[in-house]
């Protein structure tokens, strides 16, 4: 079972926003990466070659690919964005 997520958003060499995504177990141990960007309009995982499918995750990393000046944080009630949408 996983217990946090940590994101970073940045831009690519090419001026793309990426968002890398760092998954942890119960006891912090890093349990997988993901490298999300924007493809098609859907959110999509680099590194899987992956669709990232419904959850708490897809809004924050939708969030940040598609809103410059947004950060995203995890709270007890669940993802929150900040900045201007």
């Amino acid at each position: 079972m996983l217990g946090t997520t940590a994101l970073y958003k940045y831009k690519s060499s090419t001026g793309e926003d990426k968002v890398m995504a760092g998954y942890f177990d119960q006891r912090s141990r890093l349990r997988r990466l993901a490298r999300y960007v924007m493809k098609d309009g859907k959110v999509f995982d680099e590194l899987s070659q992956t669709e990232l499918g419904e959850g708490p995750e897809l809004l924050a990393v939708r969030r940040l690919l598609t809103f410059p000046n947004t950060r995203t944080e995890l709270t007890p009630s669940g993802w929150l964005g900040h900045g201007r949408p």
